[in-house]
């Protein structure tokens, strides 16, 4: 039985470890319209990655850490985005980590 316990462990972090992305990526946005050259960043890192003319963009992700990004052009609010959190205490929930690219809208600024 402990046998058992043990290889269900190892198969499951097997699994996990394998379904975590080495990029982030996803769509920006505005008003329903993609934004072209927006610089997507994560936060404590000087890597940089700049949405294209589809708004897609696809940054290369530090190993075994997870951090906010940041999404900043001139004529736009700059907003910092929570990647990683738990819901409830207890599911894990993720941000442009899936393998589904996920989208963020990014708010005019105002004068």
């Amino acid at each position: 039985m402990k046998n058992i316990l043990v290889l269900f462990f190892i198969i499951a972090t097997f699994c996990c470890c394998k379904s975590h992305q080495s990029y982030y990526h996803g769509y920006v946005y505005s008003e329903n319209a993609p934004i072209d050259a927006v610089i997507i960043n994560e936060k404590n890192s000087s890597i940089k990655a700049y949405s294209n003319k589809k708004g897609y963009f696809k940054l290369p992700k530090k190993a075994n850490i997870v951090d906010d990004l940041i999404f900043t052009k001139i004529g736009f609010k700059k907003d910092t985005v929570i990647t990683v959190w738990l819901q409830y205490g207890e599911k894990e929930m993720k941000r442009f980590l899936n393998k589904t690219a996920d989208t963020i809208n990014l708010k005019v600024q105002k004068n």
